[in-house]
């Protein structure tokens, strides 16, 4: 087995699908995995839940792995899934994007500046400070490119794609 991602291989409005279900189905109390899993329409054992729960957990949705027992919603977990307003869920994708180092170091360096070409931005990846390996480097260009969008971290100005933390709603 090789290094680990060093971001999850779901994007961070998919991983809301798992604390969503504990919210829908446990009252937003901690749930068995199995059972959680069952009300997904998942197999338990399945490669597709396993990242699932992974990705929900790196964005710090949830608490737990793929042999916990139980999957809890954390913090930030509570305040996407039971928001006092469209704004507070929001933020708490936002929280769960830039809590991945990678994302958040992109985030950084491209605050206020044109984004480059998908193509671009996987050399970007692959070469220091980054040094994603070249396997992923594609994979985690679009999870990024998807997750900015999807918070609003990155808009389509003038036609092309800028990053903009100071995005508002």
């Amino acid at each position: 087995r090789g290094p680990a991602r060093p971001y999850p291989a779901i994007p961070v409005d998919e991983a809301t699908k798992l604390p969503i279900a504990i919210r829908d189905n446990n009252a937003g109390r901690p749930m068995n995995r199995v059972l959680l899993a069952q009300a997904m329409k998942w197999s338990p054992a399945s490669s597709g839940f396993r990242d699932l729960i992974a990705a929900s957990t790196k964005y710090g949705f949830t608490d737990g792995n793929y042999t916990s027992e139980t999957i809890a919603l954390t913090e930030l977990g509570n305040q996407l899934t039971k928001p006092r307003s469209e704004g507070e869920k929001l933020e708490a994708m936002r929280k769960g994007f830039r809590s991945i180092e990678l994302f958040e170091r992109l985030l950084n360096h491209f605050n206020n500046s044109k984004l480059p070409a998908p193509d671009f931005l996987k050399n970007f990846l692959e070469r220091e400070p980054y040094k994603v390996p070249a396997e992923w480097s594609a994979e985690a260009a679009d999870t990024f490119i998807k997750n900015g969008k999807t918070v609003g971290f990155i808009r389509d100005i003038g036609g092309s794609p800028w990053v903009v933390l100071e995005a508002g709603p």
